[in-house]
């Protein structure tokens, strides 16, 4: 349910208030997932939302449910030691849909730097993300974050 006044987009694609909206949700969910403070960055998924990660390694797949997306964000709680500076890039939002770019940084457990690039597309629907696509550098995150162990971890909660 929309709150307030809508203002028409002339594209025809949405109306302006919905899609700015929807790029708040995206904004919060890595606001709050920056700051480490899970519950709040799982509050902006819906409980049936799909998240699929791209690439052939044993992370690659889809997550079904908020369990799974929060198995997949783990590795955070434990291979990251401080918060994670995102900064966004270009966002376009169109009907449900939100496309942006991202940039991660922070410090490892181990205190080695982590920075990546993200592309993501999200649906959103009743204010919640409904389904992610998520491109990432998959060597990196494999020489930055992960190991075997976490990996075995993650398998087992994807499809």
């Amino acid at each position: 349910m929309l709150n307030g006044p809508l203002t028409i987009d002339p594209s025809g694609s949405g109306t302006v208030s919905e899609l700015e909206r929807n790029k708040a949700v995206c904004k919060a969910f890595y606001r709050d997932l920056g700051r480490r403070d899970f519950a709040a960055a799982l509050s902006h998924l819906s409980d049936d939302v799909v998240w699929w990660v791209q690439g052939d390694w044993e992370g690659a797949g889809f997550y079904r449910g908020k369990a799974a997306v929060e198995g997949l964000l783990a590795p955070i709680k434990y291979a990251i030691a401080t918060d994670i500076d995102f900064k966004f890039g270009h966002m376009t939002a169109e009907e449900d849909r939100v496309s942006f770019e991202l940039t991660g940084a922070a410090t490892t457990s181990d205190g080695s730097d982590y920075r990546m690039t993200y592309h993501f597309l999200f649906t959103i629907r009743d204010g919640k993300i409904h389904e992610g696509h998520e491109y990432l550098d998959t060597k990196k995150l494999w020489d930055v974050l992960l190991s075997k162990n976490s990996l075995a971890k993650l398998a087992a909660i994807h499809d």
